[in-house]
């Protein structure tokens, strides 16, 4: 198994690291899709054209509060701010169900 390096945002050469330690890496947005990768046979690639790296989704600004169909907001539920803070539960556990899946699968070397 080859072992991958990347650059820091100061410019230091990070690694090596294994497969597995380079998909928590991504996962937890130590790297990102432009963080350049290199294997230790010296070959690069930006982190996002890496098949099997998964990044955090980060909401855009401007996104609205979701809705949870059942839910409604009355002094009673625990108004509106417990209702967002459901949906953002419920988009949790759907994050770590496709977690789950990447998981299952190894990268593959890039080049």
């Amino acid at each position: 198994m080859p072992n991958y390096f990347y650059t820091d945002a100061n410019g230091q050469k990070q690694g090596p690291y294994s497969s597995g330690q380079l998909k928590e890496l991504a996962k937890t947005g130590r790297i990102t899709p432009e963080t350049v990768i290199e294997t230790d046979d010296g070959k690069k690639a930006k982190a996002g054209k890496v098949q099997g790296l998964a990044f955090p989704e980060t909401p855009p600004a401007t996104e609205k509060p979701v809705v949870v169909p059942g839910k409604t907001s009355s002094p009673t539920s625990g108004g509106a701010v417990f209702d967002v803070l459901d949906a953002a539960t419920a988009r949790i556990e759907a994050n770590k169900v496709r977690d789950a899946d990447v998981h299952k699968k190894d990268i593959r070397p890039f080049l």
